[in-house]
């Protein structure tokens, strides 16, 4: 954390999530220069901070410069808050030079400023102890982390029924950066959960594996996770992979597919945050197999109930010499890579959300991303419903 007290503006970041690294404060201006702090190898790609500040002129604009290596890293619209509950974007924000810049009054005398709505390891805990008592969900650890922190993980299904299950795995937050994943999953579970009669035919004929934050310790101390040392969590589906949790996901993707009907894996992530790739515009994937048929109809029936088209970010196996998540779930090169060959799987892929607007064009909120994970629980629903394996 760094705290910068000479001046009469001032930055911390020492709770959790936080990351901030001061370069400058001008209080003639009411300015505030930073960047996101390289804290540990776990943060080389900068892509997240998290502060608050308090000290500033409330009858000026407090002006922000956040610098930045690559235009995608920085935020279109950074948030805030006064409690770190509510949060809104800020309206506006402009780019100079290696910099980000926004500028906002505030009316109170402290301000949460981040790249986009937190999502802490505390609030996943809050999350788990919520819907602890749904019976229609498990809650357990899948295991602990490096860090010594407990991994949640999630079973739905209807534990009266011991027929032959439709498998579903959903994990997220592989780049403990991308904070918009878990308000999705939490609309996902909330359905899954819930008493709706889609949801209740569902989980007599499925069984749902979720693991909604992969990489607890990056998120906890507020370290983007992309790209670490040794290897990125996301690249790490090799045969002899060195996360913890990715050694345990595999081994119960195995356990609990060898005698029921694996369907889809989802791997839950957020684009940059700065990307501007015309492409982003909603939920972006890629397959994991070459037949797309499943796969399309999975989104044709999306679209029917939201009302959005998901667009594709690229139909292409990336050839990076580790193996991707999705990769791993999918048929490529099971043999060559000397990998479980999930022949029977109907799509293996990455789900990608935008972090600034909606396909309406407004502003994403918390809200909203959670409706959006509400309709992705009621396609998966519908999906296997419709296609159920006989």
């Amino acid at each position: 954390s760094f705290a910068i007290a000479s001046a009469q503006i001032v930055v911390e970041s020492n709770f959790e999530g936080g990351n901030a690294e001061v370069l400058e404060i001008i209080d003639f201006t009411n300015t505030i220069i930073m960047q996101p702090a390289l804290q540990t190898e776990a943060n080389s790609t900068r892509c997240w901070f998290y502060f608050k500040a308090y000290g500033y002129d409330k009858e000026k604009p407090l002006n922000v410069l956040i610098k930045y290596k690559y235009k995608v890293i920085a935020p279109e619209y950074p948030v805030y808050s006064y409690n770190q509950k509510d949060w809104e974007k800020v309206k506006t924000s402009t780019e100079l030079y290696q910099y980000k810049n926004f500028s906002q009054k505030f009316d109170e005398d402290t301000v949460y400023i981040a790249t986009g709505f937190p999502y802490v390891y505390t609030d996943i805990i809050n999350f788990t102890n919520q819907i602890a008592d749904n019976p229609n969900i498990d809650t357990s650890t899948i295991v602990i982390s490096e860090g010594n922190r407990p991994v949640p993980k999630y079973v739905i299904t209807e534990r009266d029924n011991t027929d032959t299950k439709e498998i579903i795995w959903i994990i997220g937050r592989q780049h403990a950066f991308e904070t918009p994943t878990n308000y999705v999953l939490e609309g996902i579970i909330n359905y899954l959960i819930s008493e709706d009669s889609l949801a209740v035919l569902f989980r007599q004929i499925s069984e749902v594996h979720i693991v909604p934050m992969m990489d607890v310790d990056n998120v906890a101390i507020g370290a983007s996770g992309r790209m670490q040392k040794p290897i990125d969590i996301n690249r790490d589906w090799n045969p002899d992979s060195h996360w913890k949790v990715v050694q345990e996901v595999k081994k119960q993707i195995l356990e609990t597919t060898a005698d029921n009907n694996y369907r889809m894996f989802i791997d839950a992530h957020s684009t940059f945050p700065g990307a501007t790739y015309p492409v982003f515009s909603y939920f972006n994937m890629y397959a994991g197999r070459e037949q797309f048929t499943y796969l399309t109809d999975f989104w044709d029936i999306f679209e029917t109930k939201a009302g959005y088209t998901c667009k594709i970010i690229s139909e292409v196996k990336f050839k990076q010499g580790n193996i991707m998540a999705d990769e791993y779930n999918s048929n490529y090169d099971c043999i060559v890579n000397n990998v479980p060959c999930f022949n029977s799987i109907d799509f293996a892929f990455t789900l990608e959300c935008d972090w600034n607007n909606s396909p309406d064009g407004e502003a994403w909120t918390i809200e909203t991303l959670r409706e959006v994970g509400r309709q992705i629980g009621i396609t998966i629903c519908e999906y296997i419903l419709e296609y159920e394996t006989n």
